[in-house]
């Protein structure tokens, strides 16, 4: 599972987001979003993409056998996120640039298949910042008996 890097508008009041950042802005391609087209606009291509209106792919899943990509995955509402695993591999959880709203737990299939959603798990944290992430930790509690997710907030 990897997150990729994409490009968004910046910098006029009809761009994915108003601010290019310390700088204008240059030409980019932006490919995903309400501002996606085949000519080049001002914009930026970082991180700093993530969780805003282009942030539309989340996370590719590789095969890692032919290392094509086989599908794709988001948290419920958009923004992106980023992956991690369970020590198992059993869980990938997308921890999403959604202000602490939820995290999507997929569990792997075969080499090949698509990942299922297995859960989109509420968890309301409280004081983040729309398009950002705020699940600052995680553990994950696994033995024969317990399989247990522990989440911590940067913003409670």
């Amino acid at each position: 599972y990897v997150r990729p890097r994409f490009c968004f508008t910046c910098g006029s009041e009809d761009a994915d987001v108003l601010s290019c950042g310390r700088g204008p802005g240059s030409p980019v391609l932006v490919e995903n979003g309400p501002s996606a087209s085949a000519d080049l606009q001002t914009g930026i291509c970082s991180g700093s993409c993530e969780g805003t209106e282009a942030d539309t792919i989340g996370v590719y899943e590789i095969d890692t056998v032919s290392l094509e990509v086989v599908g794709n995955h988001n948290i419920e509402d958009g923004f992106g996120g980023d992956p991690v695993t369970s020590p198992d591999g059993k869980y990938i959880l997308l921890l999403g640039n959604n202000a602490g709203r939820s995290i999507r737990v997929i569990t792997p299939n075969g080499n090949g298949e698509t990942s299922s959603t297995a859960a989109e798990i509420p968890t309301d944290f409280q004081g983040g910042t729309p398009g950002r992430m705020v699940v600052s930790d995680y553990a994950f509690i696994q033995d024969e008996t317990r399989n247990i997710l522990i989440l911590a907030a940067s913003t409670d």
